[in-house]
C-alpha cells in the first residue's frame, strides 16, 4: 500500500506532462524576437578589478539578523521595492526579509510539517509586487508558499504537476519547466495559473540546451521573467505570459558539446578538463542599468556585469573590486549593485592574512588598496552581516 502512495505523484507528473506535450505537438510560438549578446570571455580579464576610483560606496547597512539565524548562508538575493530578500536554504531554511536599514522584518516560513512549513527546504522564490507578497517554491513536496512581506502565510499551492523548476510571472501566473525526453529534446515550459490550469502550452525553442535538474532556471525582475535552460548558450525573456525574446550568448571561446560534457558525467574529468570551453549559463537578469550574467567556463563559475549605457563588462570570479573584499553574493538593483558580507567570510579572509597563505607583500598591497570603509568591515567595526551598497562610475 506504501508503495502505491509512492507511485501516485509520479504517475499523477507523468501525466500532466503527457497530456501538455500531446497539446503542443506541431505547435510551435515563434513570434518573438532573436539577439545575440557578444561576450568576450579572455581569461585574462578575470583578474582586471576595479580600483576605489571606478565606484562609489555609498553606504553599509549592518543586518539585524535575531540570534536564532546566526550563521546565515546566501543562495539568493534580491532588493526590491526598498526590501532585501535572503534564501537561505542550507542552515536557516527560510527566505529572511529586512528592510532598507537593515532592520529585520520577517521570516518567510520554516522546516517543519505544518502547510506553513518547509518539509525539506525551500528551492526559490520570487517577489511579487504588483501584490506585497511573496511567493516560495519547495520542489521536493512541490508546493508554492505564498507570504505577505510581513511574514504572514496567506495561501499556499500543493502542485499536482511535479516540475523540476519553477517561476512567476508578471500576471502572477506559474510558469513550470519539466524534465521530459518524451518531446524529442524541445524545451518544454507550461504556464499555469494557481488552481493549475493551463495558460499557455509548453515552447518548443531553437537553442543548444540539455535538460539537467536545477531548482533555480528562473529569474524575476521587473515584469520579466528570464529562463535560463541548464548547460544553455540562450536565455529566454518573457514579459506578460509571452516569450518576447530568445538572446544567445555568444562567447569566444567554444560552447562545449554534449559529447564532451558526457565525459564529466561519467567521471571522466581529466579528460574533460583538456577542452577549454563554455559549459552553460547559470544565471541571467536585466536592470534598466546593467546585465548581470553568470556563466561556467572550464570548470569555474565567472559572474560577469555589463553596464548598458556604457558597454563595460566587469568580469570576475569573487568581486569585481581591488583588495580585500569578502562578499558571498551579490544583486543589482536599478544603477545599484549590494553585496553581503558575514562574519564568516571575514573571518576567512583575516585567517588567511595571518596564516601568510600569500607573501607579506602581497598582502600588504591588497589591504592599501582596499577603500577604508571595507577595511572597518574587516576589522568588524561594523555589525555583520551587513550589505554594501555600490555604485560603479559612468
Amino acid at each position: 500500500m506504501k508503495k502505491n502512495l509512492f507511485l501516485l505523484p509520479c504517475i499523477a507528473a507523468f501525466l500532466v506532462v503527457a497530456v501538455f506535450s500531446a497539446c503542443t505537438r506541431g505547435s510551435l510560438h515563434t513570434s518573438y524576437a532573436r539577439n545575440q549578446l557578444e561576450i568576450n570571455d579572455d581569461s585574462m580579464r578575470f583578474d582586471l578589478r576595479c580600483d576605489s576610483t571606478k565606484y562609489i560606496i555609498d553606504r553599509v547597512i549592518p543586518l539585524s539578523v535575531p540570534e536564532r539565524f546566526l550563521g546565515l548562508q546566501c543562495e539568493k538575493m534580491e532588493y526590491v521595492d526598498g526590501y532585501f530578500y535572503l534564501l537561505d536554504k542550507e542552515v536557516n531554511h527560510s527566505v529572511l526579509v529586512f528592510d532598507s536599514l537593515g532592520n529585520f522584518v520577517a521570516s518567510l516560513g520554516r522546516r517543519g510539517h505544518a502547510n506553513n512549513e518547509y518539509i525539506e527546504k525551500p528551492s526559490d522564490f520570487f517577489v511579487d509586487s504588483k501584490h506585497n507578497r511573496v511567493e516560495v517554491f519547495e520542489r521536493s513536496t512541490p508546493r508554492v508558499h505564498i507570504f505577505s512581506r510581513s511574514g504572514k502565510q496567506e495561501n499556499f499551492v500543493r502542485l499536482k504537476m511535479w516540475p523540476y523548476a519553477i517561476g512567476i510571472t508578471s500576471e502572477n501566473n506559474i510558469m513550470a519547466a519539466f524534465d521530459n525526453e518524451e518531446a524529442g529534446g524541445g524545451l518544454q515550459l507550461g504556464i499555469f495559473n494557481h488552481d493549475e490550469e493551463l495558460v499557455k502550452p509548453f515552447f518548443e525553442i531553437d537553442c543548444n540546451h540539455e535538460f539537467i535538474n536545477d531548482e533555480m532556471c528562473f529569474v524575476r525582475s521587473g515584469d520579466y521573467l528570464y529562463h535560463i535552460p541548464n548547460f544553455s548558450d540562450s536565455v529566454l525573456i518573457f514579459k506578460s505570459d509571452s516569450l518576447v525574446e530568445v538572446k544567445k550568448i555568444c562567447f569566444k571561446s567554444p560552447f562545449l558539446t554534449s559529447d564532451i560534457k558526457k565525459k564529466a558525467n561519467v567521471g571522466d574529468i581529466e579528460e574533460y578538463m583538456r577542452y577549454e570551453g563554455i559549459n552553460g549559463i547559470r544565471n541571467y537578469y536585466e536592470t534598466p542599468r546593467y546585465i548581470n550574467l553568470s556563466y561556467s567556463k572550464s570548470m569555474l563559475n565567472v559572474n560577469c556585469i555589463i553596464d548598458k549605457r556604457t558597454g563595460s563588462q566587469y568580469q570576475f570570479l569573487t568581486v569585481p573590486f581591488k583588495g580585500f573584499f569578502p562578499a558571498q553574493a551579490y544583486t543589482l538593483s536599478g544603477s545599484t549593485s549590494y553585496w553581503l558580507i558575514t562574519k564568516e567570510d571575514v573571518d576567512m579572509i583575516m585567517d588567511l592574512a595571518i596564516n601568510k597563505s600569500s607573501s607579506k607583500k602581497e598582502q600588504e598591497k591588497e589591504w592599501s588598496v582596499t577603500p577604508s570603509v571595507v577595511k572597518d568591515l574587516l576589522c568588524k567595526k561594523y555589525g555583520l552581516p551587513a550589505i554594501v551598497q555600490i555604485r560603479f562610475k559612468d
